[in-house]
């Protein structure tokens, strides 16, 4: 029986490493470098590309974007785009303007998703002094953000005190302050809610 045992146990030792040395040779070959970056540029390939850059040019909806390697890639803004202002409202493509920074993300050229980061609501204030004027817009030399471009519209609101004016009633060297509804960073631009014109030094 001893004899019995020790031959039926010899046996099992026998096949489990005969067992472990056939699993070691059965081991799969590793790929080719070359192999697995051809596989990581076709996946690459079939994700949405992301990609930060300046706007250089705006073609109905059609948007060219210089990204900060300094290349070019020109992207459609469809249906589906979702268009988003620096800090997560709603946009329009008509509230881009050329020199915006973008965020997007882009498959096959057409934008799933793109964010401006260059406007935002903004309804703080900019006081300064008119520098040039024109038909629907004029230059202010604001006293802590420099030259701004304020844009008016059909709602924009003008006072003197408690008294209602026109823009007509605007010129150049007087001092302002300027309700920003929209402000574009990169393009300096503000599209005024509400201008008060102030009381001129003596």
């Amino acid at each position: 029986m001893k004899i019995i045992k020790t031959v039926f146990t010899a046996s099992l030792i026998l096949a489990f490493t005969l067992g472990g040395s056939a699993y070691v040779e059965a081991k799969p070959t590793e790929r080719p470098l070359s192999t697995i970056n051809a596989i990581k540029e076709k996946v690459k390939s079939l994700l949405p590309k992301q990609f930060r850059g300046k706007l250089k040019t705006i073609s109905g909806s059609v948007l060219t974007v210089t990204t900060n390697e300094n290349k070019d890639i020109v992207v459609n803004v469809v249906k589906e785009t979702i268009l988003k202002r620096r800090f997560g409202a709603n946009s329009t493509l008509s509230e881009f303007m050329v020199g915006d920074e973008l965020a997007v993300v882009a498959k096959n050229q057409n934008a799933k998703y793109i964010r401006n980061l260059s406007i935002q609501r903004r309804n703080a204030v900019f006081t300064g002094t008119i520098t040039t004027k024109s038909d629907a817009s004029f230059t202010l030399q604001t006293v802590s953000r420099g030259l701004q471009n304020v844009y008016i519209s059909s709602t924009t609101v003008i006072q003197e005190k408690d008294k209602a004016k026109t823009y007509a009633d605007l010129a150049v060297g007087d001092k302002v302050l300027v309700k920003g509804e929209l402000w574009d960073r990169a393009n300096t631009k503000i599209d005024a809610k509400k201008i008060l014109k102030l009381p001129s030094a003596k």
